[in-house]
């Protein structure tokens, strides 16, 4: 199993997309400080705490860290995006294959008609796998 058939089997099994974050004054872990709850159409995913407890943060009662919207905000933004970037992956493995093979001479040198469509079919179909993925459709 190669890491895009891994990401895609997670992306199978988790929660489906796409995700958003928002903010809540109380959202933390011990229900008294911020954060960044991850949540789907279906349900919350994660919670990203603030966990800034230093004393400006208490005596302001300010607890936003610009790491933790900033994480919470990673997080989302790749969930979203695996399909898109997982395509392009798996469409980078089929040029990367195509460009492995050299057009297929024959004894004269030149393409044979059956060689030349097959190789002319692959590279369209790779090149076609890319755009598709590139373009997000």
């Amino acid at each position: 199993m190669t890491w895009i058939d891994e990401l895609e089997r997670l992306l199978t099994e988790a929660t489906p997309g796409p995700w958003r974050h928002e903010f809540s004054d109380r959202g933390g872990y011990d229900a008294l400080t911020g954060a960044w709850t991850i949540s789907s159409t279906e349900r919350t995913v994660a919670v990203v705490d603030q966990a800034d407890y230093d004393k400006e943060a208490w005596e302001d009662r300010d607890f936003r860290s610009p790491e933790a919207a900033s994480t919470s905000e990673l997080i989302i933004s790749l969930r979203n995006a695996a399909p898109r970037l997982l395509a392009l992956a798996r469409a980078g493995e089929l040029l990367f294959d195509f460009a492995q093979k050299a057009p297929p001479p024959d004894d004269l040198g030149m393409y044979t008609q059956l060689g030349r469509r097959k190789w002319t079919a692959e590279r369209a179909e790779a090149w076609a796998a890319w755009k598709e993925a590139l373009n997000g459709e």
